[in-house]
């Protein structure tokens, strides 16, 4: 694996304008702290990320960021969590326990050599899977998730 950093990135306001790096930055720091806060606050490590950082967004023991504006703290918060737990978690917030987040630590950004191939291809072996065929019917054999079948007609129409 090669790990890489990110060397040039922005956030944007909420009208489309570049925010200087140490508003960005005291937002991200102000971020980092309200995560810390739900860690600490969570009554159960199954608590939702997302209840845990709706009970404390409003705490009085962590205090936004000083001459930013508070819609912009907001849009910012709903913003980070979405890439962070969202994207990078690949869960909705609601959906993900404070456990998967655990001391906060989740490494080093990483890029796989081969790319993502590495990791679809074996998942992907032993299916069957048609480029460009149309499919004609979808059914199920009632066997749940692993049992929905899609028909397709070939290329050749048969």
């Amino acid at each position: 694996m090669v790990t890489s950093r990110f060397a040039a990135f922005g956030t944007f306001d909420t009208d489309g304008r570049l925010l200087p790096t140490d508003v960005d930055a005291s937002l991200y720091e102000y971020y980092g702290h309200i995560l810390d806060l739900a860690r600490r606050s969570a009554t159960s490590p199954d608590v939702a990320v997302g209840e845990a950082l709706r009970m404390v967004r409003d705490s009085s023991e962590v205090a936004p960021p000083v001459d930013i504006d508070r819609d912009l703290v907001k849009a910012y918060l709903d913003w980070i969590v979405n890439v962070d737990i969202g994207i990078n978690q690949a869960a909705d917030p609601g959906d993900l326990s404070m456990r998967a987040l655990g001391d906060g630590d989740t490494g080093p950004w990483v890029q796989m050599q081969q790319g993502y191939r590495a990791v679809f291809e074996p998942l992907a072996a032993n299916l069957d899977i048609r480029l460009g065929d149309p499919i004609v019917a979808i059914g199920t054999d009632g066997a749940g998730p692993r049992g929905i079948g899609l028909l397709s007609l070939g290329s050749d129409g048969c």
